[in-house]
C-alpha cells in the first residue's frame, strides 16, 4: 500500500504513466484505499472473475489438442475442483500431469486421463495450499535459492544471487537455479 501511495504522488507530477497492479476483492484495505483516491491520476478498475464451465472447457480443448466434447468431461471434474480460478486450474493441470493423472498416450496419440482417480483427488483449498505443496517437493538448495531470491522482488541477476548465495551452504547453487528455471 506504501508504494501504491507513492507511485501516485510521482505520477501525478509525470505526464505518462501506466501501471498494472492485481488486488484481491478481498483485500479489503487496498479496495477502499483505490476508492477514495478521487484527486490524482485516473485509475480504472478491471474485475476478472473465475472462468465459467465452458470457459475452462475451452481451455482444455485448446491445451490438450482435443475437441471440446472429448473434454468435457475432464472440464466438468476441473472446474468443481478449481471454481474456475485460471492459476488453480493451470496449477492443478500441471500437478495431474506430474503424478500421471493426466497424461500422453502414444499408441491413442492423445492426452488421456483417468476420470475416477481425478475425482477421488483431494485437491487443496486454495492456490496457495497448491503452491505450498509443490514448494514442499523442491529440492533443499532450490528452497533456499527460492527463499533468498523472494527476498529481493521479482526478479534477480545472476551475480546478485551467486553474491548471495555465497555463504548459504548450497551444494550445487547452479543446479539449484536450473532447476528453478525448469520449474
Amino acid at each position: 500500500l506504501g508504494f501504491m501511495k507513492s507511485l501516485l504522488i510521482y505520477s501525478s507530477r509525470q505526464k505518462n504513466l501506466f501501471f498494472i497492479g492485481c488486488c484481491r476483492d478481498e483485500i479489503g484495505d487496498f479496495s477502499a484505499w483505490l476508492d477514495s483516491q478521487e484527486s490524482g491520476p485516473t485509475l480504472s478498475r478491471v474485475h476478472l472473475s473465475n472462468l465459467n464451465i465452458d470457459a475452462v472447457n475451452s481451455m482444455l480443448s485448446h491445451e490438450l489438442h482435443l475437441t471440446p466434447r472429448l473434454t468435457l468431461s475432464l472440464a466438468e471434474i476441473l472446474f468443481h475442483k478449481t471454481l474456475g480460478n485460471p492459476l488453480f486450474l493451470r496449477k492443478l493441470l500441471e500437478s495431474l500431469i506430474e503424478e500421471g493423472s493426466l497424461h500422453f498416450s502414444i499408441p491413442r496419440r492423445r492426452w488421456t486421463w483417468n476420470t475416477d482417480r481425478i475425482q477421488r483427488m483431494k485437491v487443496s483449498d486454495g492456490v496457495v495450499e497448491l503452491l505450498t505443496k509443490q514448494i514442499c517437493t523442491l529440492s533443499k538448495d532450490l528452497q533456499t535459492v527460492l527463499k533468498i531470491a523472494s527476498c529481493i522482488g521479482g526478479s534477480i541477476d545472476k551475480s546478485t544471487m551467486d553474491l548471495l548465495l555465497k555463504d548459504a551452504q548450497i551444494r550445487s547453487p547452479t543446479v539449484a537455479i536450473s532447476e528453478a528455471i525448469k520449474k
